[in-house]
């Protein structure tokens, strides 16, 4: 799945919510992770996956 496919589900789903806003949503989590990761520090994601550099 490709972000733009991500935020277009979150979007269907929420209907509430504008399709730009959870575009900023989206951006800032993966931004984060990125970041995250970046700086060498492990990122989990609970029922999902651990995420870390080597």
């Amino acid at each position: 799945m490709i972000r733009s496919e991500l935020v277009a589900r979150i979007a269907e789903q929420n209907p509430h919510l504008y399709a730009r806003y959870v575009e900023r949503v989206v951006s800032a989590i993966l931004d984060r992770i990125t970041g995250a990761l970046a700086a060498g520090d492990r990122v989990e994601l609970r029922d999902f996956g651990t995420f870390a550099t080597k």
